[in-house]
């Protein structure tokens, strides 16, 4: 089974739950980083002056900055900003930078929609990049400044092996204003089937790839609606708890894993549940496990 619009989502442990809902965003992508539990596939980038921040509920500055993020458009849901109050400097950048995708297939284009923020007087400018790695060149693809209104708006990227050849990364630059009115905040970057695998990480959904927990939750999250009463936990090693549990992960034996600790105070019964994100269905077949 899958829902009309081809997308399904896995519910740990060793269950497929699928869920009828609308495909959101101009595309139908096949994952999105939302921010929600922390900044993903992306880093702080050290070739900057200072760093994107993760945050909800609004930002600290007057009049400037969104109250709610921009996927799922809640205040309770997260997003990034540049914060650009004292002592941030006009022209200074905070930059975070993708982790490493492959190369795009010939004939495939990457698309890449992202919610933005950018309002207030005083605001700078936001640029996006793809860095092709193979020859370390930089491509600016998207760039704006200026108060763009107290509003999350959607733009697009999209590019080619044509221009991109080799292994590339996606990059979110926010250069600060005149004054402390400009800080610019992004959500909801989605990325379209073309733009393959990150080889650096086989955490998030894309043909054949792994969610292996070595570099946090990827495409899981915990979720708190239904039955459940308690949350899956990250662990290296061995569990606390006698006679019970693995003394080592599944893939290499020295990495992360995700269980449920079922000591005190749990009870017979008690649920933990972990959904993936959506994921876009490209054929008839999914095979999970292995």
């Amino acid at each position: 089974m899958k829902s009309s619009s081809g997308r399904w989502q896995a519910f740990a442990a060793l269950i497929v739950v699928l869920h009828s809902a609308a495909c959101q965003g101009p595309s139908c992508p096949s994952w999105t980083q939302d921010f929600e539990t922390n900044l993903g596939i992306f880093s702080q980038s050290s070739a900057d002056d200072f760093n994107w921040i993760r945050d909800n509920r609004g930002t600290p500055s007057f009049n400037t900055g969104p109250t709610n993020d921009y996927d799922p458009g809640t205040n309770a849901g997260y997003y990034v900003f540049i914060e650009t109050s004292f002592p941030r400097a006009q022209g200074d950048k905070a930059r975070i930078d993708s982790r490493e995708f492959g190369a795009l297939a010939a004939g495939k284009t990457c698309m890449i929609t992202f919610g933005r923020h950018m309002f207030g007087v005083t605001t700078g400018t936001l640029n996006v990049s793809v860095t092709d790695k193979s020859s370390n060149k930089e491509y600016v693809l998207f760039s704006l400044s200026g108060d763009q209104g107290n509003q999350w708006s959607c733009s697009k990227i999209s590019f080619d092996n044509s221009k991109v050849s080799g292994n590339w990364t996606l990059s979110f630059t926010g250069v600060r204003g005149s004054s402390f009115t400009g800080d610019i905040a992004v959500d909801g970057i989605k990325f379209s089937p073309g733009c393959g695998c990150s080889p650096a990480s086989s955490s998030y959904p894309c043909l054949d790839s792994k969610a292996n927990f070595d570099s946090g939750w990827g495409v899981f999250n915990n979720n708190n609606t239904g039955n459940n009463r308690f949350d899956w936990s990250l662990r290296r090693g061995g569990t606390p708890s006698f006679s019970t549990g693995p003394t080592r992960d599944h893939t290499t034996g020295n990495g992360q894993y995700a269980y449920i600790e079922t000591s005190f105070p749990r009870a017979n019964g008690d649920e933990a549940h972990l959904f993936s994100k959506w994921i876009q269905g490209s054929g008839n077949q999914c095979e999970i496990g292995r």
